[in-house]
């Protein structure tokens, strides 16, 4: 009997501290003194700011105004691009460095082997990379229209480089020459 009447205290303990549980959580959720950051695979709000994380997004809407961007400064505009590069790994090491950039694009400074980077473009746009030593270099030159990017590429030396047309988001893919 004395062992029936702890565990039944013992449940009873359990169910009220699982009870307070939500009025706790939804209590500080409605705590408004700062910032609301919510982690999850929905829609996000950041400043008023609606995105969704799992998209390639541009934070910061201009509060519903897709007209206040300026082509070139800050956050690509709304009618944006992604120009996508992709390296295999016949790249030579140590990987390319960018040795020149123009436009609207952000361009990483290092390409290394295997790698894929996204770059947002709004405007025209150009970067050379070259190998270590300068054996080799990659020129890609990318346009936007209505929002999608259009590359070319040049290559010289012991780099190559090449559109994939067959993929829809027409990655310029580079390689090592052999």
């Amino acid at each position: 009997m004395i062992r029936s009447v702890k565990s039944l205290a013992a449940v009873l303990v359990a169910a009220a501290a699982v009870a307070v549980l939500p009025g706790t959580a939804v209590a500080a959720a409605q705590h408004r003194d700062g910032p609301l950051v919510v982690f999850g695979d929905g829609n996000q709000f950041a400043g008023g700011d609606v995105f969704n994380a799992g998209g390639d997004n541009n934070v910061g809407s201009f509060d519903g105004d897709p007209t206040a961007g300026l082509p070139g400064v800050g956050l690509p505009g709304v009618n944006a691009g992604i120009v996508r590069i992709v390296t295999d790994s016949s790249v030579p090491y140590p990987g390319l460095t960018r040795v020149s950039q123009q436009g609207s694009g952000d361009y990483p400074e290092r390409l290394f082997p295997n790698v894929i980077a996204t770059v947002p473009i709004d405007g025209p746009s150009e970067v050379v990379y070259a190998s270590s030593g300068g054996a080799g270099q990659v020129k890609i030159a990318a346009t936007v229209t209505a929002g999608v990017a259009d590359a070319t590429c040049t290559s010289s030396g012991n780099l190559r480089c090449r559109i994939d047309y067959a993929d829809p988001n027409r990655p310029v893919l580079i390689s090592g020459a052999f």
